[in-house]
């Protein structure tokens, strides 16, 4: 998962503070001050053999990231997927986060051009808050850490949103979609579902370097995704759990 805590107000207890937010990152938990910004990343490593240690610095350019980016190797080849944001904004510009292909929140300070950009995923699935209470502000993956920032006004990052600030004065220049849908329907066959819910699946899987687990129901879901699983060729684990499901699809899955 990971998480993320980008804050201008002075930070005396980290532990405290991230007391929440840390259970996201049992790896490793970063503390940097850069132009008078705390930016904290706690850390769990799910992909490349080496801890990937954030914030990312380039230059003028500072980097927090929080989910999977599944196509990064479009970019070039990195240790790991966080890495390729950069390239994606240098070529990309404004437009750099549209380009990617994940689950995320990002988090993008430009100092030399004065320019913070904040941002999640198609569904928001890694939340993302934000505070500004004058000339402070706070963006957090937890609101707790911000209420313990003493923050108000406190709200969540719209999902499917990428924020452009001006860093001066925290003001909203503009705000874009991350991916923009077409929901006309062409298809009359499912052969064209079938294939991208194997890739959907297959992007999930195969650059992670611990193992695959499911919760396996009796519903469709769960059966869908182990058959899938299967089909591929990934080891994976199945936990089941006996309550309202029905014992003996259960007992016919496994």
């Amino acid at each position: 998962m990971c998480g993320i805590l980008f804050t201008n107000r002075e930070i005396n207890n980290i532990k405290h503070i991230i007391k929440f937010l840390e259970r996201r990152g049992p790896d490793h938990t970063e503390h940097k001050n850069i132009n008078g910004y705390n930016f904290i990343h706690v850390l769990l490593s799910m992909t490349g053999k080496n801890l990937t240690i954030q914030p990312f610095v380039y230059e003028n350019i500072v980097i927090m990231f929080n989910g999977e980016i599944y196509n990064y190797k479009d970019f070039g080849n990195f240790n790991s997927d966080g890495e390729c944001i950069i390239e994606s904004y240098k070529t990309y510009g404004d437009n750099f986060i549209r380009q990617l292909d994940g689950e995320f929140t990002i988090l993008l300070i430009d100092f030399e051009k004065n320019l913070l950009y904040y941002s999640t995923d198609v569904f928001s699935t890694k939340p993302l808050w934000i505070a500004i209470n004058n000339k402070d502000i706070g963006i957090c993956s937890y609101e707790s850490s911000l209420k313990e920032l003493k923050f108000t006004n406190i709200q969540q990052v719209k999902a499917n949103s990428t924020v452009k600030l001006n860093l001066h004065d925290y003001n909203i220049i503009n705000t874009q979609t991350v991916y923009d849908f077409d929901l006309k329907q062409h298809k009359t066959t499912y052969d064209d579902w079938n294939s991208s819910f194997e890739n959907a699946i297959r992007k999930r899987v195969s650059n992670i370097k611990h193992g695959v687990f499911i919760g396996l129901s009796a519903g469709y879901d769960s059966g869908l995704i182990a058959c899938v699983l299967k089909k591929l060729g990934y080891k994976f684990k199945a936990y089941s759990i006996i309550g309202s499901e029905n014992p003996i699809i259960l007992k016919q899955r496994h």
